[in-house]
């Protein structure tokens, strides 16, 4: 039932009434795709077995936060999706990956004919070293040239 519901909400949020991105935001095609791997930054460890770390790729980047497709919503007993937990993510930039902290903003769970399975979580960025943030940048950079 709690997912059912949690379906609806996802479907009640889809369309926003006006643009409330600051950012400009770039789809990562295909071939661009970025992999990356999120974990909780407070995570404790709670006994359970299994992955402290969910792997998934980009589908949109922005300067101010990513579009994650993920193929679930929990490490362990946390929900990755909670406004309180911050997000770490390794995000596979081409040469070295880049460390994000990031807060769940929006989720929905992906439609049965989607291209992927799983669940989009939009995070917003809220530190990066600033090595990570200057990389990061001219990476958007390529991007925006190319479109």
């Amino acid at each position: 039932m709690a997912r059912f519901i949690d379906q609806i909400k996802a479907r009640l949020r889809r369309k926003p009434t006006t643009e409330r991105r600051a950012a400009q935001r770039f789809t990562t095609h295909l071939e661009r795709r970025l992999v990356v791997n999120v974990s909780l930054l407070d995570m404790k460890p709670d006994g359970s077995r299994g992955p402290t770390v969910l792997a998934g790729f980009t589908r949109d980047v922005s300067e101010s936060g990513l579009g994650i497709v993920l193929p679930d919503i929990r490490i362990g007993k946390s929900s990755v999706t909670r406004p309180d937990k911050t997000l770490r993510i390794m995000l596979g930039l081409p040469g070295e990956p880049i460390e994000i902290q990031a807060l769940p903003v929006r989720y929905v769970e992906m439609e049965e004919d989607a291209e992927s399975e799983g669940y989009l979580v939009g995070v917003h960025i809220i530190k990066m070293s600033e090595r990570d943030r200057s990389r990061y940048q001219a990476f958007l950079q390529t991007l925006s040239i190319k479109e």
